[in-house]
């Protein structure tokens, strides 16, 4: 089913949801690997690799949220002050 955009310009989204693997097995040859082999724990450097890369993520995050709120404020400021 398909969306008609001429006869409804605008769509309410209710809910949106990301869902991201942590870590996902890697499958050179499945002939060779066994089916338990799919469910491994992540090694020590797999769980250090992806705690390294949430950690950069939320720093990045952190900063433009920072920044975000000083324009905010300094919008809000000058609107205030201009009034």
């Amino acid at each position: 089913m398909r969306w008609d955009n001429k006869t409804f310009p605008s769509l309410n989204v209710l809910r949106v949801k990301f869902d991201m693997p942590l870590i996902l097995p890697v499958k050179a040859n499945s002939s060779v690997q066994s089916p338990s082999e799919d469910h491994l724990p992540p090694t020590r450097i797999q769980f250090n690799q992806i705690s390294q890369s949430i950690h950069s993520l939320a720093a990045e995050t952190k900063f433009g949220l920072r920044l975000l709120l000083w324009a905010v404020l300094l919008i809000g400021a000058l609107v205030f002050f201009f009034k």
